[in-house]
């Protein structure tokens, strides 16, 4: 799991967001267990909330591991097809999704492998 910067972030890898709106996360990364309104689904599916001040939603995952985003998510996120997510690990909760900010920024330039999924 490469670690962008001295002392920094590990991150999982790219996902990227394909024509059909899917992104597939890393197999590892656990559900947000953190949150039991995400958890037991008791928002509804895409419904983004503020936690820690930070957005979170859910959505269903496929067989596959694939999780499909939609149109207001994209929106609510400020992101778009063909864009990719840094999938971060984090502290607290198993992990984030990232579009912009130093990390990405850090990703982007890191010399050795970040793979993508």
């Amino acid at each position: 799991m490469p670690q962008i910067a001295a002392g920094g972030k590990f991150v999982f890898g790219w996902s990227i967001i394909k024509d059909d709106y899917t992104i597939q996360p890393p197999k590892m990364a656990p559900l947000l267990d953190a949150n039991p309104s995400l958890r037991d689904y008791k928002l509804r599916e895409g419904e983004v909330i503020e936690y820690n001040g930070r957005f979170f939603c859910w959505l269903s995952v496929s067989e596959s591991g694939a999780i499909k985003l939609n149109d207001e998510i994209l929106r609510a996120y400020s992101i778009k097809i063909g864009d990719r997510l840094l999938a971060i690990r984090g502290s607290c909760v198993g992990f984030a999704m990232g579009a912009k900010g130093r990390l990405i920024g850090l990703a982007r330039n890191y010399e050795g492998e970040i793979e993508v999924y």
